[in-house]
This record gives structure tokens, C-alpha cells and sequence, in this order.
């Protein structure tokens, strides 16, 4: 089978009209859903997955859900679905509604079922390695759809049975990067969590941060799901982000991801606003928005190719 990285590489861009329809006529993400499927019920059964089949299927799909952008890199996300790639658009969205999103929310809903936590005290138990990058794959996969078609992938995870697995699934695995990352020091961590599980536990934190804000943008009606924690005695999930380590707060990669997450939870919505203040003066969030728009203004500005054009801020994206 043809695998892409996560993108589409520039010598197959003129190829993939060819591509999209033989996607099409030989079904195969309804055989990439059954793999998905077969995983899934390896992993309820208590064992792990056949690694390179597990991974390569996620891998491919995430590339599949990657061609309709020709580059999803520094590019905004899209409220709605590319005209230039409507039919195949269509058909994927199509698919991926008929199909549990092609189980991908199931699949990473029984990682989280699979190492349950039952308080807020207990120490989550390590994720394997296998199951951190399958995790981390079906997030990219999940925030690949999000940059198709925006209102989409936010209509699809507040609908039932998604917003349930959605939301149990967003609970535990920022308590379990939250854990594992902020709260335990190297020398504490068990002996089978290598540092490369380190390293894949940071990268899925931070592509889980890029999801809430997906999933909050515009969309004051799935902002509830800020508002709880994993357990009744825990603080909202939104106190949670407003409480990582003061790096998220300063370190301008980090600060990057976070924050416009953040304002994305709390743009027009005062009730996770006062929740925000609970932990962090909202003004953090305002001035930081207030710098990218002269920052992105400037940069317009700069490559203006008519002198005294007036740039309206309809113009700018933050």
C-alpha cells in the first residue's frame, strides 16, 4: 500500500486526483475502518496489537484525511469544506460520519477505558509505547478532519455517542499528560516508560491542546465540556489548562499552543471566562491576542505589493 508522512509530498500533488478516486473505488477506508476495528478489540481483550499493522492503518488514514489540504503545515483550518475538493471531500466526510469517524474515537476511548482510573489520586498506570503512538496518530487523524471542514468535526463530536467518548477521552488523557509530565520527575517514572514515551506523551499533549481549541472555536455549546473534570471532586478541565507549568505561560512554542486554545474556550462565553479567572487573569489572554494581530498585521503590511493600501483585519487570522 501507498503510505504518506502526514502530508502530502510535492512530487504526488498532481497525482492525487488519481489517488482520491482509486480511495474511492476500491473502498478502502471501509478496510482501513475493519483494521482499526480488529485493533481496538485486541486491545479490550487485554492484549496488544500486531504493532506494524496497528500503526501503519492509523498512519495511512491520518495521510488520506491529510490529501485534501496539499499542505496542512501553518495553514488556518477551514470552516468549511474546499470547493476545489468537493467531491472528495464530501465523500470522506460521508464516510467518515457513517463510520465512527472510522473508529478512531472508539479506538482512542478504549486506551483510556483500558488503563481506568477510578479518583483523583491514583497514579495513572503507563501507556505502552505502541499505544502512545496509536494515540498520538488518532489525534493527528482527528485534528486532520478538523482542517477539512471545521463545523463538521465539532458537529460530529458533540453528537451520541461522541460527546460521551469525547469527553472521557479529553478527561483522562490530560490527567494522564498532565501526570506524567508536570507531576512526576524523571527518577520517579516507572522503569518501562522510556524517555521516548516522554517524548510521545509531550507531542500528544500538545496535539490534544490543538483538538479542545478545534472543538471550541466558534462553538459556545461544546465549551460545557471545559467545565468538568474526570471526577466530581476534580477541577474543570479548563482550571486544568490554566494550572500546567508557568513554561506554558512563557516559552513562546508553548505559549503558541496554549493560549489560543484557551481563547478559543473563552471567546464570547462568560461562564468558562470567570471559571479561566479562577486560575489566570483573562488579560494574559487578551494582550497575547492584542500582539498576534499587530504581529500578523505588520507581516500584511510588509508584503503589501500596493503602497497606502489600507489592510482591513478582515484579513488577518489569528
Amino acid at each position: 500500500a501507498l503510505q504518506f508522512q502526514h502530508s502530502v509530498p510535492t512530487e504526488a500533488i498532481e497525482m492525487r486526483n488519481d489517488l482520491l478516486n482509486y480511495i474511492v473505488s476500491k473502498n478502502i477506508l471501509s478496510e482501513l475502518k475493519t483494521l482499526i476495528c480488529s485493533s481496538q478489540q485486541q486491545i479490550e481483550d487485554g492484549t496488544e496489537p500486531t504493532a506494524t499493522i496497528a500503526l501503519s492503518t492509523v498512519e495511512f488514514l491520518l495521510a488520506i484525511c491529510s490529501l485534501p489540504n496539499e499542505k496542512l503545515e501553518n495553514e488556518p483550518i477551514k470552516l468549511k469544506a474546499d470547493s476545489n475538493l468537493k467531491d472528495f471531500s464530501r465523500f470522506l466526510l460521508e464516510e467518515i460520519e457513517n463510520t465512527e469517524l472510522l473508529a478512531i474515537l472508539p479506538l482512542v476511548t478504549t486506551l483510556a477505558f483500558h488503563s481506568p482510573l477510578t479518583s483523583s489520586n491514583q497514579v495513572p498506570e503507563p501507556l505502552s509505547h505502541l499505544q502512545l503512538n496509536l494515540a498520538l496518530l488518532s489525534f493527528k487523524t482527528l485534528s486532520s478532519v478538523a482542517r477539512i471542514d471545521l463545523f463538521f468535526f465539532q458537529k460530529q463530536l458533540s453528537s451520541s455517542p461522541h460527546s460521551t467518548q469525547f469527553t472521557h477521552m479529553l478527561a483522562f488523557f490530560v490527567n494522564y499528560c498532565d501526570y506524567f509530565l508536570h507531576k512526576v520527575s524523571q527518577q520517579q517514572l516507572p522503569k518501562q516508560y522510556e524517555e521516548d514515551c516522554r517524548i510521545l506523551t509531550r507531542q500528544l499533549f500538545d496535539e490534544l491542546l490543538l483538538i479542545i481549541g478545534y472543538f471550541c472555536f466558534l462553538n459556545i455549546n461544546g465549551h460545557s465540556v471545559l467545565h468538568r473534570g474526570l471526577f466530581t471532586s476534580e477541577c474543570p478541565l479548563i482550571n486544568r489548562l490554566a494550572n500546567l507549568p508557568i513554561e506554558y505561560f512563557f516559552d513562546s512554542s508553548l505559549k503558541s499552543i496554549l493560549f489560543p486554545t484557551l481563547i478559543s474556550a473563552c471567546y464570547n462565553d462568560p461562564t468558562t471566562t470567570e471559571l479561566l479567572a479562577n486560575s489566570i487573569n483573562p488579560q494574559f489572554l487578551a494582550n497575547y491576542l492584542k500582539q498576534q494581530y499587530t504581529q500578523q498585521k505588520q507581516q500584511i503590511f510588509q508584503i503589501s505589493p500596493q503602497q497606502g493600501q489600507v489592510i482591513s483585519s478582515d484579513n488577518i487570522e489569528l
